[in-house]
């Protein structure tokens, strides 16, 4: 079953990788796809179906969420090289943070050296057309012998061909 479209009631496999943009949709309340993340992380719950969060994953969540809650206070555009930017949302940062790893399903993605990623993220940016940072969110996967990801990115559809192997639990 290599895509999944999800709803709430579906059968998920285990573990699942997340993408961030399941992350950001589901803390960023006003997001067009915060209900959808939000059933797909509570139906993951009564699953008992482990989630697991890459460090890239959360520096996108960082980055996004840092952008977005300064444009939407402030109508200006976040600059991260001015630290009163940074100290404005550094706290709520740690706090959604905290809040993620607080959910009893959600884990650390286990690391790998570079060694590893980098190769099969190469191999992803080439077989199969990915965008470097969605490379790099497959390779983590392979590395860590994953083979679920959640997403609201169709781009992960053009791994299917590649590695057919691979569920996508796709949220909409």
């Amino acid at each position: 079953m290599p895509a999944i479209s999800f709803s709430a009631g579906v059968q998920l496999p285990n573990p699942i990788y997340v993408d961030s943009g399941v992350a950001i949709a589901f803390f960023y309340k006003t997001h067009s796809c915060h209900i959808p993340a939000t059933t797909f992380v509570l139906e993951s719950l009564k699953q008992a179906r482990q989630l697991l969060f890459s460090t890239l994953a959360i520096d996108e969540l960082w980055h996004t969420l840092m952008h977005t809650w300064h444009k939407d206070a402030t109508a200006n555009k976040f600059d991260p090289s001015k630290p009163a930017h940074v100290a404005r949302w550094s706290a709520q940062v740690k706090q959604t943070t905290d809040d993620l790893f607080r959910i009893s399903n959600v884990k650390h993605c286990p690391s790998h050296a570079g060694d590893t990623v980098v190769p099969l993220a190469l191999t992803a940016l080439q077989a199969c057309n990915l965008g470097a940072r969605d490379a790099f969110h497959l390779a983590r996967m392979n590395a860590a012998g994953i083979s679920a990801i959640a997403t609201l990115d169709a781009d992960f559809d053009k791994v299917l061909p590649v590695q057919p192997a691979l569920t996508i639990v796709k949220i909409a």
